[in-house]
């Protein structure tokens, strides 16, 4: 498999979407980690801390985006 980076475009519809997607998922996430395990007790590169992150780090890089598109 190709690992190497993507590039998407998106509409603006698409793109608020996506990041209301993302922040629901956090939100999830967020709501469901006390009743199931522990999020600070979980060692780093446990696969459910790596997904947390990995949708964090995410949602901070399109709300990025977002707040870009009114700079101009």
């Amino acid at each position: 498999m190709n690992e190497n980076d993507i590039t998407v475009t998106f509409t603006e519809a698409e793109h608020e979407f996506l990041l209301d997607l993302l922040t629901y998922a956090q939100e999830s996430m967020n709501f469901i980690s006390p009743y199931l395990y522990e999020l600070n007790s979980l060692p780093i590169d446990n696969s459910i801390v790596q997904r947390h992150f990995m949708i964090e780090n995410i949602k901070e890089r399109f709300s990025a985006l977002w707040a870009n598109r009114f700079e101009s």
